[in-house]
């Protein structure tokens, strides 16, 4: 995978949910059961930006209270049986929230066979349904965040996911740097700001 933190990097790509059994074992493999890595025709480039300040509701515990409190486990649910367990939820917001975190999990758990089997196009959709998810069930994008999505696709990226200050984008190899390119200089245009950080992770940068 990609860039210095990589527990911040999975959770950016994916939401909120870190799998426990996920095992950072470098910079730039992910140990789940073996090695994984992207091939040599994709990469995973994240773009660090100044944090914003943040006024948002832990929603996640939230979820996992309520269940708790009638002795169930978020992560011993199935994504089938969702409709079995919203009725513990009293809020539309909490049954949104509830949905987003069933799923996420979901998909946490099949983000790294796709990238294994390099099913890359399945990978940029999971990719476009955790964003999506965050956004609008979960409902703890900011407007900038959200754009900075608009802007990735604009530029071509397969998918893009956001969380906290880091966008996290599937591209091409071959369109990579012409991606940081442009991405730099709209960010720099509408925010007169530049980037903290630029990381990303292909075979052909691991081999060098």
């Amino acid at each position: 995978m990609i860039g210095d933190y990589m527990e911040n990097q999975i959770i950016s790509l994916f939401g909120t949910g870190l799998s426990k059994n996920i095992q950072v074992i470098a910079n730039d493999k992910i140990k789940y059961k073996e090695i994984i890595e992207l091939t040599d025709e994709y990469s995973l480039v994240t773009l660090s930006f100044n944090k914003e300040k943040e006024d948002l509701k832990n929603k996640e515990a939230i979820v996992k209270n309520i269940l708790a409190s009638k002795g169930i486990n978020l992560y011993d649910i199935k994504v089938e049986e969702y409709y079995q367990y919203e009725s513990l939820f009293d809020h539309i917001e909490n049954k949104n929230a509830f949905f987003h975190c069933l799923h996420e999990y979901h998909r946490m758990n099949c983000v790294l066979d796709l990238i294994k089997h390099g099913q890359y196009l399945k990978l940029s959709r999971l990719i476009q349904d955790s964003y999506n998810s965050y956004k609008y069930y979960y409902q703890n994008t900011s407007q900038k965040q959200d754009y900075l999505v608009v802007l990735a696709e604009k530029h071509q990226a397969l998918a893009a996911n956001i969380s906290s200050n880091h966008l996290v984008c599937l591209v091409k190899n071959d369109s990579k740097n012409h991606f940081i390119k442009k991405m730099k200089k709209s960010y720099s245009e509408i925010y007169k700001d530049v980037f903290i950080q630029e990381v990303y992770n292909d075979k052909k940068s691991e081999e060098k």
